[in-house]
């Protein structure tokens, strides 16, 4: 242990990991030893190898990656791929290690935020994966107490040094609502705030540029004028990232959406309140021979049309997600899901609906 560098190799510490075979007393003396960080990195490592060790020595983590996720076409002419590995709540050597799994799996999306306070960790482990920055799509967001002009401008500056990268493939408001001490006030910097964003993306900073946990009348008022009128060149968002699930069905933004051409991307879809353990979710699940996730996960990109964001730290679950490619549902599994959500369903998240 002495001799391991503690930012080296997956494999070499895996190796130490399986030699040591560690216990939470083993877990102890590291942390007392070396710090938490160490311990953090070989019991992750010992982790993944236990869990090679279940799907067999010859299939090692990566050999096997997961189906290219389809790309759904944006307003710019791009592609987004339709997976994306998302990093809320979470940070430090275990999201490192996370995010070089997901690449080894063919995760191509990676999602993070000036608010998460881990887009260094996102450049570092880009930057140890060796995946070209032209094959991976990045989105970063910006945060609540960054909007107006000059904020924004420095926002914008601060995420693509943190991530160490010259252009961000998509970059979101990541709420309508800022600190602007009256309704006309905070209309006012988000829409500095979005102006601004349209100047870095015809310069190229930004590929794309979107919304996050916006309704309709908070994009409408992007591209109109204090007046009602409609801005001159006015950019359309190309996403709006939300929290669409089975149990969450968000008819009014999604058909808004449809009709503006905005893409959009769905968070919850894993992590919204009793999704997991709902009856007809779990039904499904053991008729399909799938995990309750992977059956919402798929009926959300299946039946909404939607990019789903996924996150998890546990290698078996990161492939698990990867796998929602290799199968599909049925019109009447579709429609078994959708009398969930028959009355709309209930928010899990964070709540916009009274943002002016």
């Amino acid at each position: 242990l002495f001799s391991i560098p503690l930012r080296g190799s997956l494999c070499c510490l895996k190796e130490v990991a399986c030699k040591a075979l560690l216990d939470a007393h083993s877990v102890q003396w590291l942390n007392d030893a070396f710090g938490r960080r160490a311990a953090v990195i070989v019991s992750a490592a010992a982790a993944l190898a236990a869990w090679q060790k279940c799907r067999g020595a010859d299939k090692p983590i990566g050999s096997e990656p997961a189906l290219a996720a389809p790309g759904i076409l944006l307003n710019t002419g791009a592609r987004i791929p339709s997976l994306g590995f998302g990093t809320y709540l979470a940070d430090g050597d275990e999201l490192h290690e996370a995010l070089l799994v997901a690449m080894s799996l063919g995760y191509r999306h990676l999602d993070s935020a000036q608010g998460y306070l881990n887009e260094n960790i996102l450049a570092s482990a880009i930057a140890e994966s060796g995946v070209p920055r032209d094959a991976l799509f990045v989105t970063t967001k910006l945060w609540c107490d960054s909007h107006g002009t000059a904020a924004t401008r420095r926002a914008i500056s601060q995420s693509l040094s943190r991530l160490q990268t010259g252009f961000v493939d998509l970059y979101l408001i990541h709420a309508p609502d800022n600190q602007g001490e009256s309704d006309s006030e905070i209309q006012r910097l988000r829409l500095e705030s979005w102006m601004v964003m349209e100047e870095a993306y015809r310069a190229g900073k930004l590929r794309a540029i979107g919304v996050s946990n916006f309704e309709p009348r908070h994009i409408e008022a992007l591209l109109h004028n204090a007046d009602g009128s409609l801005r001159a060149n006015a950019v359309v968002p190309a996403v709006n990232q939300i929290e669409l699930h089975p149990h969450f069905d968000q008819r009014t933004t999604r058909d808004y959406c449809a009709r503006m051409g905005i893409v959009v991307e769905a968070y919850g879809a894993v992590g919204a309140d009793g999704l997991l353990q709902d009856v007809t979710i779990n039904r499904l699940a053991l008729e399909h021979g799938k995990t309750p996730a992977q059956i919402s996960l798929r009926y959300t990109l299946q039946r909404r049309g939607a990019v789903v964001l996924v996150k998890s730290l546990t290698p078996q679950r990161i492939e698990e997600n990867a796998r929602i490619f290799e199968f599909s549902l049925s019109d009447a599994d579709c429609a078994a899901i959708d009398a969930i959500v028959a009355n709309g369903g209930e928010r899990s998240y964070w709540d916009n609906s009274d943002v002016p």
